[in-house]
């Protein structure tokens, strides 16, 4: 998000610069053509996601199997920061921050899901707390006092913010490689690709024995005074299986 915050900034300050270097003295025509340019980028964000999501996102993960899906989204935000190091215009953010936004939500958002998948429930409801509240808003917080450093200049915005956008990629995409590999020794290895690609999880221990412990107490009831009527409802046989 640090990386996604710093990009929409610069593509903000470079679209207003052109606009208003394309309409002088007409603040009115600029800032409609300034809101017309942010329509056809929420237009396009929202194309890509939804066809994205509904003809790439499974295919994707069958394919390459969540390990290298996982490292992709990150590996994209390095390299759309390269270019646009590379080749500062706004258009080449436009496309950078496409894919970014685009991505974020048809590939990743997914990904992260299924991480939460083999963990216990207290662990997921815990970590997505932290990460959807502190951790999303801590990494725009970041993103801002990088933005606001550097507001005055759009290229020392562009240059140096590239470069912290740079840093903060290549860490995420050690972390990502971290995250794939430990679902592979939780989920067992090969099976986790299957998992992965199937959508259909092994139960958490903790779940297992839970249903362990609530059958055995019901086996145990119907071993009392309610026993006749629970081998005719065939309660012992169905919890038996």
């Amino acid at each position: 998000m640090i990386e996604v915050t710093i990009l929409d900034y610069s593509m903000k300050i470079l679209a207003k610069n052109e606009f208003d270097a394309e309409y002088p003295g007409d603040s009115i025509a600029a800032t409609k053509a300034f809101a017309a340019f942010m329509g056809r980028f929420g237009q396009a964000t929202n194309t890509l996601s939804f066809s994205f999501s509904l003809l790439g996102t499974s295919f994707i993960i069958r394919r390459l199997g969540l390990n290298y899906t996982i490292i992709a989204f990150p590996t994209c935000c390095f390299a759309a920061i390269c270019g646009v190091y590379m080749v500062p215009n706004l258009w080449t953010v436009f496309c950078a921050m496409l894919l970014l936004k685009g991505f974020s939500y048809s590939l990743n958002n997914p990904c992260k899901e299924i991480l939460y998948q083999v963990t216990s429930k207290g662990t997921k409801f815990k970590a997505k707390s932290w990460i959807d509240v502190f951790g999303a808003r801590g990494s725009k917080a970041a993103g801002s006092i990088v933005t606001n450093a550097f507001s005055d200049s759009a290229t020392d915005l562009l240059t140096y913010g590239a470069y912290v956008a740079m840093g903060v990629s290549s860490f995420l995409i050690y972390v990502a490689w971290q995250m794939g590999k430990m679902f592979d020794e939780v989920s067992g290895g090969a099976e986790g690709a299957v998992v992965a690609s199937s959508g259909h999880y092994p139960p958490h221990p903790s779940t297992s024995s839970t249903h362990s412990l609530l059958v055995s107490t019901l086996l145990r009831g119907c071993s009392g005074r309610h026993g006749k009527g629970c081998k005719r409802a065939g309660l012992g046989r169905g919890l038996g299986r």
